[in-house]
């Protein structure tokens, strides 16, 4: 578990800043939010993190950039192996607002890595 990211999903506070003793015993490093981020958002984010981390070379900072790509391209295309009801909510959070919802800071600027 030494190599571990730990993704922590406290919304509304820096997590990412409290227990580095313990985070850094066990863990390479932390994707937190550093403020509070609608859950619809947050929901939408993580898949597309998870997706990225887990597609690419495995390194979360490289992961969480590519995530926030994602979410800024206008023409973002929801992956067809999410599961229909993710897919639904994606879609419709793009569609929200002129399809500008999911590029607004708001939506993904929380999101940080802290880690080696």
């Amino acid at each position: 578990m030494a190599d571990a990211t730990r993704i922590v999903l406290a919304n509304g506070v820096n997590r990412s800043a409290q227990g580095s003793d313990r985070v850094a015993a066990h863990f390479t490093g932390v994707v937190a939010a550093r403020w509070t981020v609608p859950d619809e958002a947050t929901l939408v984010f993580m898949a597309a993190l998870h997706r990225f981390l887990n597609a690419g070379s495995g390194d979360p900072a490289g992961a969480l950039r590519e995530a926030q790509l994602w979410m800024l391209d206008p023409a973002r295309e929801v992956p067809a192996t999410w599961p229909q009801p993710l897919r639904r909510q994606a879609a419709r959070l793009s569609a929200f607002r002129s399809g500008t919802w999911l590029a607004d800071a708001e939506a993904w600027a929380a999101f940080t890595y802290q880690g080696r």
